[in-house]
């Protein structure tokens, strides 16, 4: 302990463990104890989870990452789908990151999703339409040769 106190002749003194002043002030800054630093705190970091989806699968790697980090979500859409629509979920409600497969990592745990659409053929949905009117026409092809033979007979 420090104390500083008047002798006899009114001069000050320490009175630590019977140093001196300058005794003292010559050991300021010396560090007493273990002598180590604490560690710094360790960052908190939040979940990544994925939502199950129809028509292809999303994947995201680190399941677990600190606010701030920047994500990125692999997609893989089914055969004859694209992406529609990314999202994810956090405790403050829904996010939407349409065709954008990275997004900066809030401070809460997380929920990815996404949606899939069948692909477009020039405006034929899977080319449902072109399929049809090719049936059509070999439908006809046949109903053609079906009454030539008929007409034959």
């Amino acid at each position: 302990m420090r104390a500083f106190g008047l002798n006899p002749n009114d001069r000050p003194q320490a009175m630590e463990w019977g140093k001196t002043i300058k005794q003292v002030l010559d050991n300021v800054g010396t560090v007493e104890g273990s002598g180590s630093i604490p560690p710094p705190p360790t960052p908190v970091t939040y979940q990544l989870t994925t939502m199950a989806t129809g028509n292809g699968s999303i994947m995201v790697l680190p399941k677990m990452a600190t606010a701030g980090e920047k994500i990125t979500v692999s997609v893989s859409p089914n055969n004859d789908y694209e992406l529609a629509e990314l999202y994810y979920f956090t405790s403050k409600g829904r996010v939407s990151l349409g065709m954008n497969t990275s997004f900066t990592m809030p401070d809460s745990d997380v929920k990815i999703g996404a949606s899939f659409i069948a692909k477009t053929d020039g405006g034929n949905n899977k080319g449902g339409c072109k399929k049809a009117f090719i049936a059509f026409v070999w439908i006809a092809i046949i109903a053609g040769i079906i009454a030539m033979v008929a007409s034959a007979l």
